[in-house]
Order: structure tokens, then sequence, then C-alpha cells
């Protein structure tokens, strides 16, 4: 180990810049901030090549004089605070004064700059940390901040972006988010020439989220306010027929600043439990206007979370105020006839029109009932079983478990997570077997995204071809999906789509197009499986039972779920003091 020496300041400058630049999309962010913490009422941002190769954002805020532009690349220079006691009672967006320096320590910048009423503007360029020299310029009144070729000189960060789609939708996402804050101000951004977001100023936060979500979203969410403590809350969630995959499409705000909370967040959960299924999540977006000395947003380099000094306080005042206004929607009941397990594997004649994978010539419509589940679940012949895994069945309890014994002691069947285990392969292995039979929707769905979710779209377009997803632009602000994969039968697609959105927007990757498809059939077979309390019969349970042991993962639900509990002979033994 060497001796301790202080680093230069270059490398000083790096370092803060990896804690607060982590790739275009934080540029993006930080810059728009600047622009809207200036008081902007139009901000309009413009990048190439994923935000590798320029990032522009451009506001029509107060602007700068020359001393200040050339000030704002030094590190901690900021107009925002002046000493630690502000640090308590911040209400600007930035407040560090770290971004320009950063920023500019791994880029190409450019800053044009004028103050209102003053004769000319100052132009003023950084490259990879280092000033060059001040000049007078012809401008519009406002900022215009120019990053070129990022991470140029620091090409092991650089490695680590993404593709340039990927890039463009987490920029998208970004702006989407500074644009929810802030409704009455105007955002646009430009990607490669193509327009990807345009919010005009809008007079309300639903108007603002009928420009990136769509007006049908915008009109379906239900309002909520509420105050306590100081604290006041107001927001919009969706009805318990609108939800999501995951929490993609949950927007919290603290003060006008994007957060990631997950106080705020699990309070938005903890109101929906009830009102909607399970593993489900609302849409919301949900506003939290706080006294700043109670919530610290010195947290973290990026300022994505916070701490609140009275967190119950924040907790209790969403989720009661989510609660109030789902409450109104009355809570949604499953209702149904019984079925036994025979007629559950008959039931449903789908008629489809199937087309060919590759564009080949569309077969005549057909209509085919499901045979009995017994004839075609089998992957493995029984004989071929483990003989551990040979169950003979003793009954039903409570119609909802089936009691086996085996040669090592006792297994108790979930039945409905059987069903669910023995559909579920049953429709994946024919979609395998059928080479990717797909189905053309007879009214193709139209289905309007934010700019974020259409940048995922773009990047994992083959992805979703590949699995039988059928997309294509529909103007501007939506995309039109044709045909589905045929083992879907008559799914949703635009449900289908926003969760496969969702789970891309949460995990990043291709494989989340094919794990969205399997979780639609998953929630497919869930609702045509056997339910508990559905009574079977002694052949019903023995067929149940058999298929289940034939199947390649016979001990788990697709969801997850056990299928079967073992409690071996051993152990039972034990209980009885035989041992």
């Amino acid at each position: 180990m060497g001796n301790i020496s202080v680093l230069p300041e270059a490398v000083i400058n790096k370092i803060a810049a990896g804690e607060v630049v982590e790739r275009p999309a934080s540029v993006v962010k930080e810059l728009v901030e600047n622009a809207l913490d200036a008081g902007a009422s139009q901000v309009e941002v413009e990048i190439r090549n994923g935000g590798k190769s320029l990032v522009r954002v451009r506001d029509d805020g107060c602007g700068m004089g020359r001393d200040d532009a050339v000030l704002a690349i030094e590190r901690h220079s900021t107009s925002k605070i002046a000493g630690a006691d502000d640090l308590f009672a911040v209400r600007t967006m930035g407040f560090r004064g770290e971004a320009l320096p950063s920023i500019a320590a791994v880029s190409r910048l450019e800053i044009v700059t004028k103050e209102k009423g003053a004769l000319a503007g100052t132009r003023f360029s950084v490259e990879g940390g280092r000033a060059g020299e001040a000049r007078d310029a012809g401008a519009p009144e406002g900022t215009e901040v120019t990053v070129r070729d990022l991470f140029f000189n620091v090409p092991a960060r650089r490695k680590f972006l993404k593709s340039e789609a990927a890039e463009n939708s987490r920029i998208a996402a970004a702006l989407t988010a500074e644009a929810l804050a802030r409704p009455g101000t105007g955002f646009s951004l430009r990607a490669d020439g193509e327009e990807l977001l345009k919010a005009p100023p809008a007079a309300s936060p639903r108007e603002r989220i009928a420009s990136l979500f769509g007006a049908e979203l915008a009109a379906a969410l239900l309002s909520f306010e509420a105050s306590a403590g100081g604290a006041r809350v107001r927001g919009f969630v969706s009805p318990p027929g609108i939800t999501r995959g995951n929490r993609a499409v949950q927007y919290l705000f603290v003060n006008g600043r994007p957060v990631q909370d997950r106080i705020l967040s699990f309070a938005v959960s903890d109101a929906c439990d009830g009102f909607i299924p399970a593993r489900r999540y609302p849409v919301a977006f949900v506003y939290l206007e706080i006294e700043p000395r109670e919530v610290d947003v010195n947290v973290h380099p990026a300022k994505r979370e916070v701490r609140f000094r009275n967190a119950a306080l924040a907790r209790d005042l969403v989720r009661n105020a989510v609660s109030q206004a789902l409450g109104g929607t009355g809570r949604p009941r499953a209702a149904g006839p019984a079925f036994t397990y025979e007629s559950r594997a008959r039931e449903g004649a789908v008629e489809r029109v199937p087309v060919a994978a590759e564009g080949g010539v569309p077969r005549p419509p057909e209509t085919s009932a499901r045979p009995p589940l017994g004839a075609e679940t089998a992957v493995l012949p029984l004989e071929e079983a483990e003989p551990a895994h040979r169950l003979r069945v003793v009954g039903q309890v409570k119609n909802l478990y089936v009691v086996c014994e085996d040669a090592d002691g006792i297994a108790v069947v979930d039945q409905h997570a059987a069903h669910e285990r023995i559909l579920f392969e049953k429709v994946m292995r024919a979609r395998e077997e059928g080479g990717g039979e797909l189905q053309r929707l007879l009214i193709p769905s139209i289905v309007e995204l934010s700019a974020h979710e259409r940048a995922l779209a773009a990047e994992h377009l083959e992805a979703f071809r590949s699995l039988g997803i059928g997309l294509e632009p529909f103007g501007k602000h939506a995309l039109k999906v044709d045909h589905l994969p045929a083992c879907l039968g008559a799914a949703d697609p635009e449900a289908l789509l926003r969760d496969v959105l969702a789970e891309l927007a949460a995990e990043g990757r291709s494989r989340a197009v094919r794990d969205g498809v399997a979780a639609a059939v998953a929630a497919k077979v869930c609702r045509a499986a056997v339910k508990r309390r559905d009574p079977l019969r002694g052949e019903e349970l023995r067929r149940l039972v058999d298929d289940l042991m034939r199947c390649r993962s016979p001990f788990t639900c697709p969801h997850g779920r056990p299928t079967v509990i073992r409690i071996p002979a051993a152990e039972l033994d034990r209980r009885f003091g035989r041992t």
C-alpha cells in the first residue's frame, strides 16, 4: 500500500461525476431541474444517439450573467442555499452546486445564456473539466446547455451505457416525471429529430396526465385530497378495474420533487388492499406537500430519496386519502358457478383466426373444444415418474385440498394450484409444438402509451414479434396490436401490452416480454382452473393428481405458490411418539 496523498482536482471531479451523472438520463434530469429553478415556462430537450452524442436543454428562464455562467461550473457554487440551515428548508430542485461541474468533468459542455433585459448573452465552453474563455454571444433570453460526447474521457463508464433505444426510454421516463411534477410548464423531447414527448403547459395535473398517458386513462382516474398535521396530499388513483403488473406507473412527488419512497409506495399498496387482486398495482399519481423542515432531501446523490421527520404522518395521510377515493367504488367480488374438473377441462370452444408466424396464408377460422386434460397434459408417462411421485388419493378435505399417500408418507395437494399448473403446461407446450401459431385480432387494439412506454416498445420490438405479439406504430402516441399468440385465447391486448411494458421498465431485459406472455397464460388458466371449494368426484381427484405428477414442474403453480405439501412418515412417527 502506497503513501496517502491528496487526489488531483480532475480525479476528484470525475469521482463526484460518478455519483451524480450515471447516464444520459441523469444529465437530462439535472439540466431540466436547473431550468425549472430558473423559472422556465418552456423546456425543450434534444438528444442524439440515446444522449451519448448530444444532450441539449433549452429554457426561457431567467438566464445568467457572464460572471455567474463562469462560476456555475465550479463545484459547490450555487445561488440556492447560503448556509447549513438552508439544507433543512430547501424549496428548489437543486441546491448542492454539483450538477454542472460533474457533467462538465465528463463531457464537452457549452453554455449559452442571457439574462432578461441584457443586451448580449454569454457563450462559455468546458471540455473534460477544462474551462475555455467566456465571450459575448447573440442569444434569446434564457439558457441553452449542450452536452456532447458524454464520458468521452471515461471510456469505462461509457461501456456501461445501454443501446440507443434503452437510453432513450430512460430519458423519456425522467422527463415524464419532471413534466408530471410541473404541469404548468411546457416540455418537449426530440430524439434524432423525432418527437418523443410533447406536453404543452396544462391547466391541471389531470390535463398533464392526459397529454402524457392518454385521455382515456386520465378520465378514469379517481381524485383524492386530504390534509393533516400541516401536510397536504392530493392526486389520482386508478379504479380497481385498471391495474398494472408492478409499480412502474406510480409517480410520487414531495414538494414538487419526483421521488422514490418506500413509505409512500407501500401506503398506496396498503390503501388498495381488498380493492384489487394480489400482485397487481394501481396507476397512481401522488403529490405530497409538507413543510420543508419536515423532510430531508439531502439523502441521495441524485436526490431521488427523501427522509421524513414524521414518517407515520406521511404514510397515514397518503393511505387514508387513497383508501377513501377507492371506497366509493365498492369492493369487487369474485363470484361464479361451481364447475367440476372435467367441465373445466372441456369448457370454452374458442373461435380464432390463426395466421402463420412468418406471414403465411391464414387458415380458415376453426372452432375447437378443449379435450379432457388427461389426454394431453402428460409430459412424462406415469410409469416413468419417480416412485415417490406416485400418489394414491385418499380423499378431499373441505373441497380445498386433496389428501394423498405415497411410499414416503402423506401429501396434501391444493386442487386449484394443481389445476393451474396442469393447464399452464398444456397451453405452453401447445404453443411450443405449434411453432408459434398466432391469432389475428378481428378488431385491432389501439393502445395509447406514454413516451417512456413507446420507447420501451421500440427497443424490444423484435422480442415482441418473436413471441407472436404484433405491434405497429399508430400515430404519434399509440401502438396497434393486431395479433397475439393463439395460446392466449381471448386475452385483453391492452392489458397484456401494458403489463409487459411495466415488466420491461422494471427489469430492462427482453426476457420480460417472454415472462409477460407466460404471466398472461398463467392468468388465463387461473380463471379456467377448478376453484377452491369446488367438490370433485373420486375419479376426478385421481386424474387431477396423476396429471399434476406428469408435469415438468409439478410442485409449484405458475405464480410460484406450492401445489403439494409433503409430511414424511418419519415426521408422523415422531409426532405420535413412535420413534
